[in-house]
């Protein structure tokens, strides 16, 4: 008896379904988009650890960081072979051809650099990054625009940066919303936390006096 080695119509259906689900399942396990994402956050930490040892080497020479940096956050120098030769060459951009931010500060005695890294999942974003106030300003960033850096080993790339016209006092506001008075013992830690005697948003800040950093 001569038998049909051939496949029915139904079973080449049913053999395209598996084949399609298990792509699906693939393409959902990969992620092609957060895996380029990956990458190029991969790239970004690779970049600024460069220009961090950069700057290192650069104040192991002149017992200070570089001060004129006005021009290297603009895009058209971006892959510079000059504009910090022989420190570091070419100067590096983010992956989509825009600068890092570079702030130095203290007239030369500090630096931080800055970028957004797209997986917001990532290890190195410090915890409840984006669940903080959103006035909190890093360097003038918010927190949206910026959520990774590096920086020199006396301050925070992460740190808090407040409006000139903040003091050093601590100040709160009662539940009620109204007032603004001198901190129990110039400490507070919580949501009415200020550093100006009129609790000025732009001066509120997470913890003020003994025990914050």
């Amino acid at each position: 008896m001569k038998l049909n080695k051939g496949f029915t119509l139904t079973e080449l259906l049913i053999v395209l379904s598996i084949i399609v689900v298990l792509a699906a399942i693939l393409i959902g396990i990969l992620n092609p988009i957060a895996l380029v994402g990956k990458a190029r956050d991969s790239e970004r930490k690779r970049d600024l650890d460069r220009i961090k040892k950069s700057f290192e080497e650069y104040f192991n020479d002149k017992d200070s960081y570089p001060i004129d940096i006005g021009n290297w956050n603009i895009k058209e120098n971006c892959d510079s072979d000059t504009i910090f030769n022989p420190y570091l060459s070419p100067w590096p951009c983010d992956p989509t051809g825009e600068p890092y931010y570079i702030i130095v500060g203290d007239e030369g005695k500090s630096f931080k650099v800055l970028t957004n890294l797209e997986n917001k999942n990532d290890n190195s974003i410090p915890l409840d990054w984006y669940l903080q106030e959103s006035y909190y300003s890093i360097e003038g960033y918010s927190r949206t625009e910026v959520n990774y850096g590096v920086s020199s080993s006396n301050v925070s790339w992460s740190e808090i940066a407040l409006s000139s016209n903040c003091g050093s006092n601590c100040f709160t506001k009662p539940p009620s919303g109204t007032g603004c008075n001198s901190a129990s013992g110039n400490s507070c830690v919580g949501t009415n936390c200020y550093r100006h005697n009129q609790c000025l948003d732009e001066c509120r800040v997470p913890c003020c006096g003994s025990g914050c950093n």
